[in-house]
This record gives structure tokens, C-alpha cells and sequence, in this order.
């Protein structure tokens, strides 16, 4: 494993082995990988699939869902699923377009019955309303107009609420979802929940939002533990925050300073860069591989909403 990346990693390919495990299938790990396989006529079957919560972030469930999902619709036998969030109803719309038998996505439980056999299809996924979220949160932060094209408010209503609150002008048009703030935010409360509650992967987001608000606030993870471990990295550049358990004391401060930080993970990654949009000086983020996983074109679209960023690959000596 690569060093700074998330523990949690382990237990993914972990949940991800038990649950190709429960349906018949061999999955042991070896030298660091996951290697799953059944004979051809193999008894391959349905397992009542279990949604962990326990140490997976949102986005690491999410692929965990994504990947019993994809599993199991040309598997023999029936199943119940749990999970309401858009991400796997839009999965689950692209398979029955293929042919599978699933009922009630979108809901807390899903059921799927085997079929023999799938068929292609053609799909556009639902807009990412993580990336949608992390754009909104960065121009409350650097007290920016943007407008996010394609973003689906009704997937983010609770999340734009407390943006609301801060003092955040919202407003949804065909151009897409325009976020204005025009004065430094008002601080706001928060708890993470499961969907339709505001995702755990919008924490680090929005704590780096709120480390520049007008105020105190308080954030409560209900969803993932030890994920305040990047707040270190806030520190550094003069947030002020406490944490205790699974909650965290945000004491905003009217500015940043810039300083050497890492990308923990992929939503720390981004809070980071928010945190440096509102810093005085150059700040460098390291390990910014974490970043590329979960967004497209990350640079390309800070400099086209205005910010000076740069990416530079590190020297090796020959």
C-alpha cells in the first residue's frame, strides 16, 4: 500500500472478498490482491449482500455496492439489497436497460433475480453530485459566482440547504446550478448521515469551507470513523479546529496561509485545494494522485473558474 493512503482501502477489498465469497465464488488475497474465480459450472449464487458501514467512507461503500451490483444480475437465485443513494439506482437503471431483473431501485431495498444472459446498452450516468457539491463549496469559500452545468439539485437538497444558511445565493436554471456569495459565510452546523442526508464525503469539503466562515460550527461524522485525520493538514495553514471523537470544532479565521500539505485521500485532496484558494502565498499539495480518482480534469477546470494552479512532477535523480 502506498504510503498516506486511507487504511480503510484494505477493508474495501476486504468487503468486496466476503461478499464475492458469500455467493460461491473463491476470492483470496494474495500478495496484496484480491483474486476471484469459480469454475465454469461452479454453483455461483445469490447471497443476501450486506451494506458495511464500518470502517468504508461513503465513495468506499459505494464501491462495494457498485461492484455486488454489477455481480449478481447473471447469477442464478435471488437477493435483497439495501441502498437508496442515486448513484446505485442509476446503476441499477443501466442493467435492467441490459436485461437483468431488479426491482426497486431507488429505494432502501433492492431486489434482483438472476437471468441467463445481458445485453449492451447505452448509458449516460448520473452527473457526480460529490464533484457538483465540491465546486459549490468552493465558490462559497472564495466568495466566487459559478454555475455547475448538469448538476441535479434534487440529488443535493439537503447539502444546498446548509449552503443556504451560510448565506449562499442558490439558484437552478437551464444554464445548471448557479452558486453566488458575495460576503464571507455564516458558520453552520452539520452531521453526515446516509443518503438523502449529507454524504460523508461532503465533510472534508465542507470543513474546509467553513475553516474561512464567520463563526463557529460544529460537524458531527456519523458515517466513518477516523475521518478527521487531514484536519492536521488544515492546521498547518492556520485553520482553527478541535476534534474529539466524531466531532469536530470549526472556529473560522478571516484567512489562510499557505504551507506544504498532502492529499490524504481523495475528498481530503479537494478540501485542500479549497483550503489553498483561500490562503495568502503558494501552497503545494502532495500526493494529488488521490485527487485524480474522483475528478476529471481537476486543473483544467480550477483555471477556467480563475485560480493559478499548476501541476509539477517530482525530479528523480539519475
Amino acid at each position: 500500500m502506498k504510503s498516506g493512503a486511507p487504511l480503510s482501502r484494505c477493508s474495501t477489498a476486504n468487503a468486496n472478498a466476503r461478499s464475492t465469497a458469500q455467493a460461491g465464488a473463491g476470492a483470496p488475497i494474495d500478495f496484496g490482491r484480491t483474486v476471484a474465480a469459480a469454475a465454469v459450472d461452479a454453483d455461483v449464487r445469490f447471497a443476501n449482500a450486506p451494506t458495511y458501514r464500518f470502517p468504508l467512507s461513503a465513495e468506499e461503500r459505494a464501491e462495494v455496492r457498485d461492484k455486488q451490483l454489477l455481480g449478481i444480475p447473471s447469477l442464478e437465485g435471488f437477493t435483497g439489497r439495501r441502498s437508496s443513494e442515486p448513484e446505485i439506482a442509476d446503476v441499477a437503471s443501466c442493467l435492467i436497460a441490459m436485461g437483468a431483473n431488479i426491482t426497486g431501485a431507488g429505494s432502501s431495498t433492492i431486489q434482483i433475480e438472476g437471468v441467463d444472459e445481458l445485453r449492451p446498452t447505452d448509458h449516460t450516468a448520473v452527473p457526480d453530485r460529490i464533484e457538483a457539491g465540491t465546486w459549490a463549496a468552493a465558490a462559497v469559500a472564495t466568495q466566487g459566482d459559478v454555475t455547475i452545468e448538469n448538476a441535479r439539485p434534487k440529488h443535493l437538497e439537503l447539502f444546498l440547504a446548509k449552503l443556504r444558511d451560510t448565506g449562499t445565493e442558490v439558484s437552478v436554471s437551464d444554464a445548471g446550478l448557479r452558486i453566488r456569495q458575495s460576503t464571507r459565510a455564516r458558520a453552520v452546523d452539520f452531521v453526515t448521515l446516509p443518503y438523502p442526508g449529507i454524504a460523508t464525503d461532503f465533510q472534508p469539503i465542507l470543513l474546509a469551507m467553513l475553516a474561512t466562515a464567520e463563526g463557529t460550527a460544529i460537524v458531527t461524522e456519523n458515517v466513518f470513523e477516523s475521518r478527521f485525520l487531514y484536519v492536521g493538514e488544515l492546521l498547518r495553514m492556520g485553520a482553527d479546529i478541535r476534534t474529539e471523537g466524531h466531532h469536530a470544532v470549526i472556529r473560522g479565521v478571516p484567512r489562510l496561509s499557505a504551507a506544504p500539505v498532502r492529499a490524504l485521500d481523495i475528498r481530503a485532496g479537494a478540501a485542500m485545494v479549497i483550503a489553498a484558494l483561500c490562503a495568502d502565498g503558494v501552497s503545494e499539495i502532495d500526493d494529488m494522485q488521490h485527487v485524480d480518482r474522483g475528478y476529471e480534469d481537476f486543473e483544467a477546470k480550477l483555471e477556467g473558474l480563475g485560480a493559478d494552479v499548476r501541476r509539477e512532477r517530482e525530479l528523480v535523480d539519475a
